[in-house]
C-alpha cells in the first residue's frame, strides 16, 4: 500500500497563518496603544489628564481627612455639651478618645460615641471625668474581648452597674464576669445584657452578687431559656421565692434551689409536687424555677469560675494580635495625628483653599469644559479598541493550538502505519482526520486564508476625530464605524 508523506508537510505548512494573524493582531494592538505614550497637541492633553485625574485622587484624600477631622470636633462638642467640660477636662476627654482609640483600634468618633452611651446610662459619670474615661477604657475591653459592637458593650456595663447599685469602680470586675460568661457559657454578652436588665433588681434584693446572678443566667441559658425571657422569669421566680422566705444569702444558690428542690420532693406525687410549685411561683414559671432546681449542684462552681478573672483583658489581648485588629490601631494612630495636625489651625486654610481651587472651576468657560470632555472621550475609544484587539490575539492563538492538535495526529497515523508494517488502514483513518468533503485548510478553520484588517485612527488636533472599524474577516468581530470620540465614554 503505497503512502505520499508530502501531506504531512502540507499540514505543518498550514502554520503560516496562524502565525501571520497573530502577527497582524500584534501590530494592531501596538499601533493601538502608541498614541497614548507620544505627546499630542491639544496643549498636551494626555498629560493633562493624569494631572487632572491625581489632583481629584488628592482632592479626594484631602476630604476625606477633613471630612473624619470635621466629624471628630463635633462628636467633641457633643460630649462637652453632655459633661458641660471645658478647657483642660475637654482637652483630657479628647487625648483620652484618641489614646483608647488607639490602643483598642477604634476611631475616636466612635470611643466619644461610647462615653456619650456611658454618661446616658449611668448620669452620674457625666460629672466625673477620670471616672467616665475608666469606665469607657472597660468597656472597650468587653467589646474586643467579646466581638460585640461599642454601643452594646457600652448598653450592658452601664445598666448592669446601675441595676446591682454599683458604682464606677466595680466596671472592670462586672466586665470580666460578663466575658467569662460568654466563654465559659451558653449566654453571649447582650444576651446576658438583656437578662441581666430584667432580673437584677430583684436579685439584689434576694441577696445575690453579680457573679451568682449570671450562674443563674447561665443555667437558664443551658436550659435554653435566655435573653429577655430568662431575665423576666428569674426575676418573677426570685420576688416570689423570696416572699416565702427562700433567698441566696450564705447559703448561696446551691442551698436556696437545693433547699426548695428537697421541700418539693416531699410531696410524693408527682401531680400534687407540680400544683405545689405552681403555688409557690406561678404556672407561666414553672419552667424556670424547675431549671434551676435541677441546676442545684452545679451553681456554686459555675459562681466561682466567673469569680475574680482576668479574662476580658487576656480575651481582648488575644484578638488584638489579629492582622485586623493591627490595621485598625494603624488607622486609629493615623486619624490621631490628623487631628493633631488640623488642630494647628490648618482648617481655615483647607477653607482658603477650598474657596480658590471653587474660583478657578467657575472660570472654565464652555470651549474648555468640551475639551475636556473630549479627551476622556478620545481615551475611552482607544481602550475599546484596544479590547477588542486582544481578542483577535486570542483568536489566533485558539486557532494555532486547534491545528497543533490536528497534525499530531496525522504525524501519529504515520509512525503507526509505519510500525504495523503497513497493517493500519491508513484511507480510512485519514478521512476520520480529513473528511473528504472538506479541505484541511477549512477544518482548521483558517477558510481561504482571510486577512485580519482593522485600524484605530485618532486626529488628537480635532476633538470630534473618528475610531474606525476594527475587525477580523469572517470571524464576527466588528466595531461600528465613524464613532466621535467627544460623545464616547
Amino acid at each position: 500500500m503505497a503512502f505520499n508523506v508530502s501531506v504531512i508537510y502540507k499540514a505543518i505548512d498550514q502554520f503560516t497563518q496562524p502565525v501571520k494573524k497573530m502577527a497582524a493582531a500584534s501590530k494592531e494592538m501596538q499601533a493601538a496603544i502608541s498614541p497614548l505614550s507620544k505627546p499630542v497637541s491639544m496643549g498636551g492633553l494626555i498629560s493633562g489628564i493624569g494631572m487632572l485625574a491625581g489632583g481629584f485622587a488628592a482632592l479626594e484624600g484631602l476630604k476625606s481627612s477633613v471630612a473624619y477631622v470635621t466629624e471628630f470636633e463635633d462628636k467633641l462638642l457633643e460630649l462637652s455639651a453632655l459633661t458641660g467640660a471645658t478647657g483642660t477636662d475637654l482637652e483630657s476627654l479628647k487625648y483620652s478618645a484618641m489614646k483608647l482609640g488607639k490602643q483598642f483600634g477604634q476611631s475616636g468618633t466612635d470611643v466619644m460615641e461610647g462615653m456619650k452611651l456611658i454618661g446616658g446610662a449611668k448620669p452620674e459619670l457625666l460629672s466625673n471625668i477620670p471616672a467616665l474615661q475608666s469606665v469607657t477604657k472597660e468597656v472597650m475591653t468587653l467589646s474586643k474581648a467579646s466581638g460585640v459592637d461599642m454601643a452594646t458593650a457600652s448598653r450592658v456595663v452601664a445598666e448592669s452597674l446601675n441595676q446591682m447599685g454599683a458604682g464606677a469602680d466595680q466596671a472592670a470586675r462586672f466586665v470580666n464576669v460578663l466575658a467569662a460568661e460568654a466563654k465559659l457559657g451558653s449566654s453571649e454578652v447582650d444576651e446576658t445584657g438583656r437578662a441581666v436588665i430584667k432580673s437584677a433588681v430583684a436579685a439584689k434584693m434576694s441577696g445575690a452578687s453579680f457573679e451568682q446572678l449570671n450562674s443563674m443566667i447561665e443555667s437558664l441559658a443551658h436550659g435554653g431559656i435566655k435573653a429577655e425571657m430568662a431575665g423576666t422569669g428569674l426575676a418573677a421566680v426570685l420576688m416570689k421565692l423570696s416572699a416565702k422566705g427562700y433567698t441566696v444569702g450564705k447559703q448561696g444558690l446551691d442551698g436556696m434551689f437545693g433547699k426548695l428542690k428537697t421541700s418539693l420532693e416531699k410531696v410524693k406525687d408527682p401531680a400534687k409536687r407540680t400544683a405545689e410549685l405552681m403555688k409557690l411561683v406561678g404556672l407561666e414559671n414553672v419552667d424556670v424555677a424547675t431549671i434551676l432546681m435541677n441546676s442545684a449542684g452545679s451553681m456554686d462552681a459555675y459562681t466561682k469560675s466567673l469569680t475574680g478573672t482576668s479574662i476580658a483583658s487576656e480575651q481582648a489581648a488575644i484578638r488584638m494580635q489579629s492582622v485586623s485588629a493591627k490595621w485598625a490601631q494603624l488607622k486609629a494612630t493615623v486619624q490621631e495625628k490628623l487631628v493633631m495636625v488640623f488642630d494647628e489651625g490648618s482648617m481655615s486654610l483647607m477653607g482658603d483653599f477650598l474657596d480658590r481651587m471653587k474660583q478657578q472651576i467657575d472660570t472654565l468657560d464652555p470651549a474648555g469644559l468640551q475639551v475636556i470632555g473630549a479627551a476622556f472621550g478620545l481615551v475611552g475609544m482607544a481602550i475599546s479598541g484596544i479590547v477588542q484587539l486582544i481578542g483577535l490575539l486570542v483568536g489566533a492563538f485558539v486557532e494555532l493550538i486547534g491545528l497543533l492538535g490536528k497534525a499530531a495526529k496525522l504525524l501519529a497515523l504515520v509512525f503507526a502505519y509505519i510500525g504495523s508494517g503497513g497493517s493500519v488502514d491508513f484511507g480510512a483513518e485519514m478521512k476520520a482526520i480529513l473528511p473528504e468533503s472538506q479541505s484541511f485548510a477549512d477544518l482548521v478553520g483558517m477558510g481561504k486564508d482571510k486577512p485580519v484588517t482593522g485600524e484605530i485612527q485618532i486626529n488628537v488636533n480635532d476633538p470630534k476625530g473618528v475610531l474606525k472599524s476594527v475587525s477580523a474577516a469572517g470571524n464576527g468581530v466588528d466595531m461600528p464605524t465613524g464613532k466621535n470620540m467627544a460623545g464616547a465614554g
